[in-house]
C-alpha cells in the first residue's frame, strides 16, 4: 500500500493541523485556509448575484446560482456562497468596493462568518411546570413546597437556569387567568432566589404582568414562547428591566397550533422570521446579548418537522443569538417508542440534548437534569 488517505472532520480541523506539526504559531490562521464554510443568501437582484458569483471565483471560491440567471429570465435569485474562512473573508472585503447595495451584503457575510464560529459551553435549564395540566407533570409541583424542592434537586443535578411556568402551552391547553398565573410563580421564585441567590431564573410566561411581576420577585430571562405576538407588551417589560428574552418561533395559539404547521420550507421560514423578528427589538432598544433564539420545537410543527428542524439546528448559529432548545418529553419523540412513560422520553431527551448541544445549541430546557447532564459530560468528552 503506498498511499493512505482519510477524510477529516471539518470541525476537528484545528486538532488535526497540530497533530501533524504545523507551525503553531500560526495554527489559527492556517486553519482560516482550510475550514470551509458555505452560506445561504437570499433575494439577491441579477446585478448582485453575477457580481457575488464573479468575485467568488476570482478568489478560489465559488457560488450556486439559478440556472436562468444567465438568460436574465427572472429577477431575483437565492445563492450558495462556499468557500473557506478566509476566501469568505476576502470576498467580503472585495464586495466593500462594489456598487448595488455589496458593502451591506459584505457586512452580512462576513457577521454570518464570524456569529457560526462562537462557541459556548452548553448549559442546561431545567423545567419548573406550578401547572395543574401540563402535559407530563402536571400537577406535580403545584404545591410552593414541593416546586422550591424540586428546585433545588434540579439545580444540585447540574441546572444553571430554572425556568419557572404555571401556564401549560402544550397543544390545544387553554390559557391561564393571569392573577392565578402570578400567584404560582411569584412565591416560588422569591424562595428559589431566597435560598440560592446566584442560580438565574427563567420565567416562562406570554403575558406581560406576569413577567412584570416575576422579575420584581427575582427573575433574570423572559421566556415568551409566542414571540411577542400573544402579549407584544412583554418586550417592553424586558427591556424596562434590562432582562435577557428568549425569542421562540411559534404560529397561532396552543389551542390551534397543530393546524398551523404549513411551511414554503421549514428551515429558511423559520430562520427568516426569528431574524425579522431580532432585527425589530434591536431597532427597539435590545442589545444582542440581551436575545436568545428558541426555534419552537412542537410549536406548529409536525413530528417530520421537528425532525429536520434538529439536523438543521447549527444553521440557525449564524443568527448569532444563543440557541435555546426545548425537545424534553415532547410528542414527536414518543414517536420513536410506543411506551411514552416520562422515564423513556427522559433517556430519548438525553439523547437528542446530546446531538442538539454538538451542532451549536447552547441552552438545553429540560426535565430530568441529572440524565441530560450525563449526556453533556458524555460529550464534553470527546472534545477534550
Amino acid at each position: 500500500m503506498q498511499f493512505i488517505v482519510k477524510k477529516i472532520n471539518n470541525e476537528d480541523i484545528v486538532n488535526e493541523m497540530a497533530r501533524i506539526g504545523f507551525d503553531a504559531d500560526y495554527l489559527l490562521k492556517g486553519v482560516q485556509k482550510h475550514r470551509f464554510i458555505s452560506l445561504k443568501i437570499f433575494s439577491l437582484s441579477l446585478p448582485q448575484a453575477n457580481i457575488l458569483k464573479q468575485t467568488a471565483l476570482s478568489l478560489g471560491a465559488d457560488c450556486a446560482l439559478h440556472k436562468e440567471v444567465l438568460v436574465s429570465a427572472i429577477e431575483k435569485t437565492d445563492c450558495i456562497l462556499s468557500g473557506t474562512y478566509t476566501e469568505l473573508l476576502e470576498i467580503s472585503s472585495k464586495l466593500k468596493r462594489q456598487q448595488f447595495s455589496m458593502p451591506a451584503l459584505a457586512d452580512e457575510i462576513l457577521q454570518a462568518v464570524v456569529n457560526y464560529e462562537k462557541k459556548s459551553p452548553p448549559i442546561i435549564m431545567g423545567i419548573l411546570n406550578l401547572t395543574e395540566n401540563s402535559f407530563s407533570d402536571g400537577g406535580m409541583y403545584a404545591n410552593p413546597n414541593d416546586a422550591v424542592a424540586h428546585a433545588l434537586d434540579m439545580i444540585e443535578d447540574g441546572a444553571k437556569i430554572i425556568d419557572v411556568g404555571a401556564e401549560s402551552t402544550a397543544p390545544r391547553a387553554v390559557p391561564v387567568n393571569v392573577d392565578i398565573e402570578i400567584g404560582r410563580v411569584v412565591p416560588v421564585i422569591s424562595k428559589i432566589k431566597e435560598i440560592v441567590p446566584d442560580v438565574t431564573i427563567s420565567i416562562d410566561t406570554r403575558n406581560s404582568e406576569t413577567a412584570e411581576a416575576a422579575i420584581r420577585a427575582g427573575a433574570d430571562i423572559v421566556n415568551d414562547v409566542s414571540g411577542f405576538s400573544w402579549d407584544e407588551k412583554i418586550i417592553n417589560v424586558a427591556f424596562k428591566y434590562k432582562k435577557k428574552y428568549v425569542l421562540t418561533h411559534s404560529i397561532g395559539t396552543p389551542e390551534n397550533m397543530d393546524d398551523m404547521n404549513h411551511y414554503i420550507n421549514l428551515v429558511d421560514d423559520i430562520y427568516s422570521e426569528l431574524k425579522t423578528k431580532a432585527d425589530f427589538l434591536l431597532d427597539r432598544g435590545f442589545e444582542p446579548d440581551d436575545l436568545i433564539i428558541d426555534v419552537g420545537f412542537g410549536f406548529a410543527k409536525d413530528i417530520e418537522q421537528n425532525y429536520e428542524l434538529m439536523t438543521k439546528i447549527s444553521d440557525f448559529k449564524s443568527l448569532g443569538y444563543k440557541i435555546l432548545v426545548g425537545t424534553s418529553r415532547k410528542r414527536f419523540l414518543s414517536d420513536l417508542r410506543k411506551n411514552s412513560e416520562n422515564p423513556i422520553l427522559d433517556d430519548i431527551t438525553a439523547l437528542s440534548s446530546f446531538y442538539l448541544a454538538e451542532h451549536g445549541a447552547n441552552i438545553l430546557r429540560v426535565h430530568d437534569v441529572a440524565k441530560t447532564k450525563l449526556a453533556l459530560d458524555f460529550l464534553s468528552r470527546l472534545s477534550r
